[in-house]
């Protein structure tokens, strides 16, 4: 998948609101570049699959480099400046995405869990909707678990 569908106000959804209120800018900003790492990743037409597996080579610190990137940290380095986002970091938000509605992880033991959005279906582009549900109607998994550090 390209692009991922969404109203003109996601942020005013129930579930964005949420996270600003628990993370501010700065959830509601990694919400949005998880949502198109699961788009990047969940590929199209026929072939997609909008599960992400939390296994090498995709591991919590790949994701949380995807997602969260480089942060201010004023203790680094004993003057300040910018670090990697931890895998801590990256669970945290997960858990709290889950919280509010915006993803589904699941726990398939041994460390590996998956994550995907809630009602990603919803959000393929026209020509992935067009090609993966030819015929079939909509459905989504709506199983909600957490990731324990």
């Amino acid at each position: 998948m390209h692009w991922f569908k969404h109203t003109g106000v996601l942020r005013n959804s129930p579930q964005m609101q949420h996270i600003f209120e628990k993370q501010g800018h700065y959830g509601t900003s990694c919400a949005y570049r998880l949502m198109e790492v699961l788009t990047q990743r969940s590929g199209s037409g026929k072939k997609f699959n909008p599960v992400l597996m939390l296994a090498a080579p995709y591991t919590l610190k790949w994701l949380a480099k995807e997602v969260i990137g480089q942060v201010w940290d004023e203790s680094y380095g004993g003057y300040g400046g910018m670090r990697a986002g931890s895998e801590n970091e990256i669970i945290d938000l997960l858990n709290l995405f889950t919280e509010a509605g915006l993803t589904v992880i699941k726990n398939l033991g041994n460390g590996e869990h998956t994550v995907t959005l809630a009602n990603f279906d919803e959000m393929q582009d026209t020509w992935t909707a067009r090609h993966q549900h030819a015929g079939t109607g909509k459905g989504g998994a709506n199983q909600y678990g957490k990731i324990e550090p």
